[in-house]
């Protein structure tokens, strides 16, 4: 998986990554009642906090480096079969995307 490798390299340890996610709450602070209202889009926290949380964490969400849909490690809005139905998992996290999916579901979801 030389591929996770290149996208980890985009934050090397521990310190970087959470230096980015710290960057993350002051910003979220400032406009805090405003974030957690109604008012607030799904598709936008997705785009000025999730992703960037994740990306921060090694995940290349936006499919910068990992452009073969076969081996990204990270899908939006992918589907997964809950007993008979069927729902969307906000985002669903590959170790090797052929093998085992990690799915996320957004607590609000």
């Amino acid at each position: 998986m030389t591929q996770r490798r290149d996208v980890s390299a985009r934050h090397t340890g521990f310190d970087s990554a959470l230096k980015a996610i710290e960057e993350l709450v002051p910003r979220f602070m400032e406009n805090e009642a405003y974030y957690l209202g109604n008012e607030y889009p799904e598709l936008e926290a997705r785009k000025d906090f999730i992703d960037k949380f994740f990306t921060a964490l090694g995940w290349d969400v936006n499919h910068d480096l990992q452009v073969n849909p076969y081996e990204q490690e990270v899908k939006v809005e992918r589907p997964v079969q809950t007993g008979r139905s069927q729902r969307r998992a906000d985002y669903a996290f590959y170790r090797a995307p052929w093998r085992v999916r990690i799915p996320f579901k957004h607590p609000t979801g």
